[in-house]
């Protein structure tokens, strides 16, 4: 990460509260996608696994739906994270108020 990944984020006015908070919500996305392809392969295993040990042709058909929903499944986390990537990068965050410059002591 050698680029500041927050582009409309004002690098001076973020404090380290303000950083830490992006950093563990792109880290809470990528465990959800992570959570995404864990249940896809879940599935896709168990749907393999019925395909190839069972001869039963209900089994064989679950299989195949099992295998089905690993894809749909893979495929809605995709766009989930990817969505959330979005948002997150194109979010303004809101400074604190004590980092601010423009908020000056003035009590006249």
């Amino acid at each position: 990460m050698t680029s500041f990944p927050y582009g409309q984020l004002d690098k001076e006015t973020l404090i380290l509260r303000d950083r830490l908070a992006l950093d563990r919500t792109h880290l809470a996305n990528e465990r959800t996608l992570l959570s995404y392809i864990r249940t896809a392969l879940a599935l896709l295993l168990t749907g393999l696994g019925l395909l190839k040990f069972f001869l039963n042709p209900l089994l064989q058909g679950l299989g195949i739906m099992f295998i089905f929903s690993s894809m749909v499944v893979s495929l809605v986390g995709w766009k989930r994270y990817s969505h959330m990537r979005r948002c997150i990068l194109q979010s303004q965050l809101p400074v604190h108020p004590k980092s601010s410059p423009t908020n000056e002591s003035t009590n006249t």
